[in-house]
């Protein structure tokens, strides 16, 4: 078989490709477990608006630089009000914010706080680019798994790194 230009080319495009994926982790396990309850005091900002809106990754940017200011250990974090299947296409209704770790000062008085306090939980934690998805589908399909019914109404997204995500969501009813 002779090499030529076009299949070069299509060759490096193929292990470019390959490499890509592996960095952004899109063949990194996702750890789904029965997490009890999830408490959450989080100093942020409502946001009721189209998912394709650059207002909402702006409100994420601005936490984000406080946070890397005040050189402080909140981890950014955001509770969804709607569905998580339907959050990418229509409406986003979310409490955008960052939680506040015991003993650190507020962010900034720009910010109101909130208690979020969900019982009996669902995690996942996925340790990879934020380009690389699956984490919902396997969270739902380990509650199809053992059984479970799941809130799908509200779900929580906390990033405590760029590389990072942890899901949680709330069990609604677990079948015996």
């Amino acid at each position: 078989m002779k090499l030529t230009t076009g299949r070069i080319i299509g060759l490096t495009i193929l292990i470019g490709s390959i490499i890509f994926l592996f960095y952004i982790g899109i063949f990194n396990n996702v750890v789904v477990k029965k997490a009890g309850t999830a408490s959450f005091q989080l100093q942020g900002k409502m946001y009721d608006g189209s998912a394709k809106d650059q207002t909402m990754g702006k409100q994420f940017d601005e936490l984000a630089e406080l946070i890397k200011n005040k050189n402080s250990k909140a981890k950014l974090t955001a509770i969804f009000f709607n569905e998580p299947k339907e959050k990418k296409k229509y409406r986003v209704k979310a409490f955008i914010g960052a939680t506040i770790p015991e003993g650190e000062t507020l962010l900034d008085s720009s910010f109101v706080v909130e208690d979020y306090k969900f019982r009996n939980t669902l995690s996942a934690q996925q340790t990879s680019h934020p380009l690389a998805t699956g984490v919902y589908r396997n969270i739902f399909t380990y509650a199809k798994e053992h059984q479970m019914v799941l809130d799908s109404s509200v779900s929580i997204e906390q990033y405590p790194r760029k590389d990072s995500m942890i899901i949680w969501i709330p069990i609604r009813k677990e079948e015996l």
